[in-house]
């Protein structure tokens, strides 16, 4: 079993397709994004849409919940200040709603079980 974890892409969408072309050389059995898809940058969009049309396995990271908390109302005053916390203000200008629901819906840890292996416990940062 050959897996391939990605973590912290940021919006970097041409980062991503460098390593897209790699995977593509290296066929791993499973691609898994291990959250952060999204940062304050031109191509968050795009990469949450490759990354939503892929059949990689993906969790959610920080970034995803801030932007969650900040567009859903559950974010600490503090951050309706755009000059300390613009990047969330610059994501939820920029990212649609079926993006935001897509984020949502993701889990936040999860343990995959593979054939004569242990289980794999999988989270952006601490598990639980």
């Amino acid at each position: 079993m050959r897996l391939a974890i990605l973590a912290d892409i940021h919006g970097n969408l041409h980062a991503l397709q460098a390593v897209v072309a790699k995977l593509e050389e290296l066929q791993p059995d499973a691609v898994i994004v291990v959250g952060d898809l999204i940062n304050a940058v031109p191509f968050s969009s795009q990469v949450v849409d490759f990354i939503r049309d892929s059949d990689w396995i993906v969790l959610r990271g920080n970034h995803e919940f801030y932007y969650l908390d900040f567009v859903g109302g559950r974010a600490p005053d503090a951050w309706q200040d755009p000059m300390r916390w613009g990047q969330l203000h610059w994501l939820a200008e920029h990212l649609r709603p079926d993006q935001g629901a897509y984020l949502a819906a993701l889990p936040d840890d999860l343990t995959l079980f593979y054939p004569h292996t242990e289980p794999i416990r999988l989270a952006h940062g601490i598990p639980g």
